[in-house]
């Protein structure tokens, strides 16, 4: 069975308000019915049961009847709207010349942003959903709803819905399953994968591993296998690597990915060849100081920037960058290869 504390205190762990964290949990809720890429409805099914039990029938009066359905309802598929959702909905109409009505409405409702913002970056899907869990959760947690009932609540609405159109209730569950922004991606793997446990990871590690596992594999991985030389030292945390500003960190990057690639050259060689990394990181050389270029790249790839105050935000960024800096490890090679200098 699933600790379903472990999703909160994740969140928790990165700063997010607790109406965000409650509003995630409804999420959860509402999504959880329907199958997930790759899933079966055998996957469905041993998944479900490890999540909270709801008697819908039984409890979706008590849960749902001091919520205002509206609030959480067009948050809910303005969410999808903004996240690029694009299937039919089901119109009912009381009467032949009546105006239909719809249990679904993907559309701005206003409710999350004014403007017509859509998701076309991480930053942005990041900015959308925690303003979208946020609005959700305040609802809830001015009814003093906890994670768990919060995410029965989701479950209860979801069903509710999908009396009236079953169809666009499993496409909006769906929806979002390879979409979420990183932490909540995080967050959210505990609902979908067995004996999951993100506490022996340090805070950077959680959105570089999220973001990471969209990549092919040996790429990845040798990733990973760099962080590892960023991070720690001797097995264990460098002391106040975490804490430091941003150009520091950047600088103990640049240090690190060249004493990493000293020590694996031939898979540095070999993974730069393949060219699956992001193009649009630059060259490193010891004539120029290349921290404003690869923020730039950053902030024009994942929408991320120096500015960012939030703790989640700093954490991602840091992330980012050690991506980055393996990017720009892999253009190195490549430039030094093609100019026949490479040491």
């Amino acid at each position: 069975m699933l600790r379903f504390e472990d999703i909160s205190d994740l969140l928790r762990r990165f700063e997010y308000e607790e109406s965000v964290v409650i509003g995630f949990c409804y999420f959860l809720g509402a999504t959880a019915l329907a199958g997930k890429k790759g899933e079966t409805t055998g996957d469905v099914e041993k998944r479900l049961t490890r999540l909270p039990k709801v008697d819908i029938n039984g409890e979706y009066e008590t849960l749902l009847g001091p919520l205002r359905d509206v609030v959480l309802n067009r948050t809910f598929d303005e969410l999808v709207w903004r996240f690029h959702g694009n299937f039919q909905v089901r119109e009912i109409r009381i009467t032949e010349n009546s105006r239909p009505i719809m249990t679904y409405e993907i559309t701005n409702n206003g409710m999350i942003f004014e403007d017509d913002r859509k998701v076309e970056n991480l930053k942005n899907a990041e900015d959308i959903f925690s303003r979208a869990m946020h609005k959700i959760g305040q609802e809830l947690v001015n009814n003093s709803y906890d994670p768990t009932k919060a995410f029965k609540t989701g479950v209860c609405a979801a069903n509710l819905r999908a009396q009236s159109d079953y169809k666009a209730t499993a496409h909006a569950g769906a929806h979002f399953d390879e979409f979420l922004p990183l932490i909540f991606s995080a967050a959210n793997r505990f609902t979908k994968q067995e004996n999951l446990s993100w506490s022996g990871h340090v805070d950077i590690q959680v959105p570089l591993q999220q973001l990471l596992s969209g990549l092919p594999s040996e790429l990845g991985q040798l990733i990973w296998d760099y962080q590892s030389y960023v991070l720690f030292k001797d097995g264990a945390l460098r002391p106040e690597i975490e804490q430091l500003e941003i150009m520091p960190f950047m600088d103990e990057c640049k240090a690190m990915v060249l004493r990493f690639f000293r020590s694996n050259p031939e898979y540095c060689n070999h993974i730069a060849s393949k060219k699956d990394y992001r193009r649009n990181f630059p060259h490193l050389s010891k004539d120029f100081d290349e921290r404003p270029i690869i923020l730039k790249s950053i902030k024009d790839a994942f929408g991320y920037d120096n500015q960012l105050t939030r703790f989640s935000d700093q954490t991602t960024l840091k992330a980012l960058i050690i991506f980055g800096y393996f990017c720009s490890l892999c253009e190195t090679i490549i430039f030094e290869n093609q100019s026949h200098k490479l040491n």
